[in-house]
């Protein structure tokens, strides 16, 4: 059986990664989201641009932490 490796910034590893930090949001744990959301959106950013749907999705969900964290 063949595998096959999605890499770090293929759209269903960054969806997972996105998927994570909303996880450890849920659980209280901010400081651990937020690297996590970050690395979403710079990798949608670099392989999908500004403007894709993940690329926005992913900057919101960072943007609603960071809120709540009170860095914005």
């Amino acid at each position: 059986m063949e595998t096959s490796h999605l890499g770090d910034t293929h759209p269903n590893t960054l969806i997972s990664i996105n998927n994570l930090a909303s996880f450890l949001e849920t659980q209280g744990k901010l400081d651990e989201a937020e690297p996590l959301y970050r690395e979403a959106v710079s990798g949608a950013k670099k392989n999908l641009g500004d403007a894709h749907p993940l690329t926005v999705t992913f900057q919101k969900n960072l943007n609603v932490l960071l809120q709540k964290m009170g860095n914005v």
